[in-house]
């Protein structure tokens, strides 16, 4: 629990100094944000409203004063979702920042990028469409992709079978993606058997497994 709050905590105090360094050359006093999160992000929205307390606390930075807008979100009716976003906009930010559901994403993501507002997550969904456009994509996250790092690990140690654990509602989704890795790099012959991977609630269950 204390890793993940850590974790946690450097992924708001990240999400802080990208806006804050993004927002420089407006040369503000006080710099407007918009934040949304789903329902059941909790965890998340307490660490972010720390991480933006210690920030305008801190004498060094308080020519970057951040005022977040906050909306929690229980739906991800496009509709309602895009008069949300809209409302966000009608503020005046300079970027948005949270932690939805996939299917929020997908409309947030359409969003910022026919806007071009900077959009900053801790991570994307599984699958992220890319701009139409082809310019840049406006939506950040902060989660580096990792599939091809545990590939590159389980072939040099040539492990023939490993057992996958995870915490996290998308992970069982990444397992089905390291396979795609390793079809990548010429390994036809690969099953997840369900013996295999397990979905935790808790640290002690680890052990237990």
């Amino acid at each position: 629990m204390v890793r993940k709050n850590t974790l946690l905590f450097v992924i708001a105090g990240s999400l802080l100094f990208y806006v804050g360094v993004s927002a420089q050359p407006f040369s503000a006093e006080k710099i407007v944000v918009g934040a949304i999160f789903d329902q059941n992000t909790e965890e998340i929205q307490n660490v972010f409203k720390y991480a933006l307390t210690v920030h305008n606390q801190n004498i060094s930075s308080k020519r970057l004063e951040l005022q977040a807008y906050v909306d929690v979100i229980n739906t991800a009716d496009a509709f309602k979702l895009s008069r949300l976003i809209c409302n966000q906009f009608a503020r005046g930010v300079f970027a948005m920042l949270g932690a939805v559901t996939p299917e929020s994403f997908d409309t947030l993501h359409s969003y910022t990028n026919t806007f071009q507002m900077p959009f900053v997550t801790p991570w994307f969904p599984e699958k992220v469409i890319p701009p139409s456009s082809g310019l840049i994509d406006h939506a950040v996250s902060m989660r580096p992709d990792y599939h091809k790092a545990v590939v590159d690990t389980i072939l040099y140690y040539g492990w023939k079978e490993i057992i996958y654990m995870y915490d996290s509602h998308d992970a069982r989704e990444h397992l089905d993606d390291i396979a795609v890795q390793f079809i990548l790099c010429g390994y036809s012959d690969v099953r997840c058997a369900g013996s295999l991977h397990k979905s935790l609630i808790a640290a002690e269950e680890s052990r237990e497994y």
